[in-house]
Formats: structure tokens, sequence, C-alpha cells
């Protein structure tokens, strides 16, 4: 597999500052998500300004040295027409031939003398502005120097990667059949490396890290798990190949973040790095930025799935569907349309928290409240029923015309909301370990609360009551008695 090594050692970044979700990110101009997105395109910063070392670097320096000279020129558009005066400039004129200067001058010599201090005044500004252009002049070639130095040292630490990784040489039967992987596949090879957490220091791995970079570069999850994986490898390649995509992220983000610097292995082979420390000075990201995020993991699995259905996928698509309550005309309106948002922000949450616990079960990591199981076992049975629809079912959930009561499970279909609960024995009878007699006439009431709180807000409530069976054909056979149709056995045979 041939590989465009300059892209494919451009590595998410850890600390995923650019992704935002359930809300879309300030950050970036709501634009892209990865950095990368820019380096695909590209699409390198006008102007990008490392403070910490002194040096300020500008693409298109020509262009920044118009547009200045453009706006210089509008400040003093009135000293270029002084001598056609306004009312205000010919007042200002006559107050100037009444001073002690003009004293004893007819008319004339009033005129001369005036107009020889205009060219006066001109020609020193004149001589300014060459002045300013001769110090604009040695900025520009100074700043073009740093410029060059900048893209000079770049290129060197690119070079000696691609001569230690010898991107050249072919892959050996192993890493070509990792290569072959699918996306879930690959998913499940890469945790399973995360997980047992065991030292590499083969450099033929990094060089397969790269190879797979290159191949899965738009998927954001398997970015991230290759970016993580790297941090296992006790080797000066893998910190090569870090600093370099750090520096190079410099041209391409509008401000800095150095995450070589958290790599496990990285005082062991700072070394290598010294030549471009000085460029290392910025933001250095905080160590638990950088840090395995199941949460982001999650985050990024969900954005990958919205861009399956949009290609070129923004983060100002994930606002699109919310109402912009600013424009709002009336404070009921305004009430309304914040309500809106707060439900598309709930769903975005709990189908967050739901990828997340199957991030978390890929990481052998035991999640779901052992108190509820019955409710874990109706929200799976649910789940499984509706996937084939491609309708999403929520567990614990809620929104403001519920106030502080939740829905064990709830999920929207043909237009209709429905909340689905599983009645304990505790809803029909005191039960001891539920506080007794006490417990079980605060339980009806909240019971008869959130029934007139469902009607409030259009959900259709469906009750399982704890001596009814929860199994996978029990709850098909519920929900099509409540009016859900469910076309038959065909979603049974898909499960």
């Amino acid at each position: 597999m041939k590989i465009d090594i300059k892209k494919s050692l451009n590595f998410i970044k850890l600390n995923c500052s650019h992704i935002g979700y359930p809300y879309s990110s300030d950050q970036t101009g709501d634009r892209f998500f990865d950095h990368r997105e820019n380096i695909i395109k590209n699409n390198k910063l006008k102007e990008f300004n490392l403070l910490h070392t002194g040096y300020k670097f500008i693409r298109e320096y020509d262009e920044s040295i118009k547009r200045w000279n453009e706006e210089e020129e509008k400040d003093n558009a009135h000293q270029s027409n002084s001598k056609d005066l306004s009312a205000a400039g010919a007042a200002d004129k006559e107050a100037l031939f009444r001073s002690k200067e003009f004293v004893g001058l007819n008319k004339k010599e009033k005129e001369v003398k005036f107009n020889k201090i205009i060219d006066e005044t001109l020609q020193a500004l004149s001589d300014w502005r060459d002045e300013m252009d001769k110090d604009t002049l040695k900025d520009k070639e100074r700043h073009i120097k740093s410029l060059d130095k900048f893209d000079s040292m770049k290129n060197k630490l690119l070079k000696t990667i691609i001569l230690k990784l010898n991107t050249n040489k072919s892959l050996n039967y192993e890493s070509k059949k990792i290569l072959e992987k699918n996306k879930n596949d690959l998913v499940e090879y890469l945790i399973a490396l995360l997980r047992k957490k065991e030292i590499i220091s083969e450099r033929n791995f990094v060089n397969l890290i790269v190879h797979l970079n290159a191949k899965w570069f738009e998927n954001l999850e398997i970015s991230y798990l290759l970016r993580k994986t790297l941090d296992l490898v006790d080797n000066e390649l893998a910190i090569l190949c870090i600093g370099y995509s750090d520096l190079n992220a410099l041209e391409y983000t509008d401000w800095d973040e150095i995450e070589v610097c958290n790599h496990p292995f990285y005082k062991k082979y700072r070394k290598v790095l010294a030549p471009y420390r000085k460029y290392f000075k910025g933001d250095k990201v905080k160590k638990e930025d950088c840090s395995l995020s199941y949460k982001k993991i999650a985050i990024l699995r969900t954005i990958d799935q919205f861009r399956l259905s949009k290609k070129n996928l923004t983060p100002l698509d994930l606002v699109s569907d919310l109402k912009d309550y600013s424009l709002s005309k009336t404070e009921k309106q305004h009430r309304k349309m914040m309500e809106f948002n707060d439900e598309v922000y709930v769903k975005r949450c709990r189908k967050l928290s739901a990828i997340e616990q199957e991030v978390l079960n890929q990481f052998g990591i035991l999640t779901g409240n052992k108190k509820w199981k019955n409710e874990n076992i109706l929200f799976e049975n649910v789940n499984n029923i509706l996937k084939p629809l491609k309708v999403d079912v929520f567990r614990e959930y809620s929104i403001r015309k519920l106030k502080q009561q939740r829905l064990d499970v709830y999920f929207e279909i043909n237009n209709k909301k429905y909340g689905l609960e599983y009645q304990g024995e505790q809803h029909y009878r005191p039960v001891d370990f539920f506080d007794g007699e006490k417990g079980f006439i605060k339980r009806k009431k909240l019971d008869s609360l959130k029934k007139r709180r469902c009607k409030k807000a259009k959900i259709n409530l469906i009750e399982f009551k704890h001596s009814e069976p929860i199994n996978l054909f029990a709850v098909i056979n519920k929900l099509k008695q409540n009016g859900i149709k469910l076309k038959g056995g065909k979603y049974v045979q898909n499960i």
C-alpha cells in the first residue's frame, strides 16, 4: 500500500479541542471537527503566530502588506486632499490666519505661507512613509527568513522520520493482515492493545500505525485509537512522528497544542527533538487531557455515525435542528423554543451515554445499574427490537415537563412519543426494602404524578407489571398491543 507520508504523519489531537458534542464547538468557527481536515484541503493559515518563540510567520505577506496600506490610505485620505478643505477645515484655516505667525501679512502672502506649511507637512509625511516602508521591508525579510527556517526545520524532521521509518519497505505478513481488517475488527484489535497496556518497541509497529492512519484518516474514532496506541511504543520513532504532527499542526490551527511532551517515553527520547524544541514551548496540553477517554471515543464514534448519513458534516450541522430562541417574539414562544432545545440535548446526551456504555463494555468495564436489572433487560430488548427500524432508544429519559422524574425507556416512532416503565412489586404493595407502607404511599403519588406529566407532554406511557414477562417476544406483543406496528415477525428474524 503506497501512502502519502506527509499526510499520514498527522495524527488527531488527543485533547479533541475541535470536537464539540452534544454541543457544537465555537473554537473552529463551526468549520471542522478535526484540524487535519485543513491538512487534507491544504488550508494553511495566512498568518500564524508563535508568541513563545518570538517568531511571527506570515504567509502571503504581500497580501497582508497591501491590506495594511489600504487601511492606512483610508485613514490619511483627508490629508492628501488637504487643499480642498471642508467647511470645518476652512474655519481652522481662518483661525490659523489670525495667529501671531500671520500677523502683518496681506491676503496673498497668507495664502503663500499657508500652502508652504501644507507642502512641508506633506513632505514630512512622505519621508515618514518612506521610512516606514523601509522598516516594513526589513520586517518582511525577517519574517520570511523565520518562515523559511521553520519550513526547513520541519522538512529536516520529515526526512529523518522517512529515513528511519523506511516506508518503501513492504510490511510483514502479520502487519498486512491487520491493515486489511474492516472497521469493527480493527477497533476491537486496537482496544485489545490498549487494554493489555503492553509496551511495544518494534519500529515496524510504528510503520503499521502510520499505514493505518493513512487508510483511516477520515475516521475520527480509529484515528484517536491509533494515536493512543502510539503511547504504548517505547521507540524514538514514535516521539519523532508525534513531534512532527504537533509541529505541522501549528500551520493549520488557530492556537498551539503541544501533546508530544505527554508521551510516556518522551523524557527518555527528548534529545531527538532538541533541535525543534524552541517551537514546542506553546500551550502544553495537560496530561489528563491526553489520557484515554471513553467519553471522547463515544463522541467520535457518534460523529462518525453522523458522517455516514451526511458527507462533509461540520459542527454547524449539529445546531441546524435547534431553535434560535433569540428570534422569539413572545415569552411563551421563547419558553417553547427553550423546551424544544432542551429535549434535543437530552436525547443527544442519552444516546451518547448509551454509546459510551458500549465503549466501556468493549474495554471490559462493567456498566449498568445492577439494582435495576429488570429495567436494563427491558431497555436491551426494546433497543434490539427497534434497532432495525433505526429508532433511537433512550434509558433513564427525562425532559423539562417531567420535572425530576424519569422514564425507564423512551423512544419516538411514527411521530409519536412512547415511555416504558417497569413497575416492580413495590408499586403495588408495601415492601420492607423500599421503606414499607410509607414508601408505598409516596410511590403511588409519584406514579400518579408521572402519568399526568406524561399526558401533558403527549408521551404514551406503557407499563410492564412485575408479574409480566419481559423477554423479547413478550415485549414485541406489548408494543403491538399499544398500536406500534412492527410489520409481523420481520424484525424478530433480524434480531
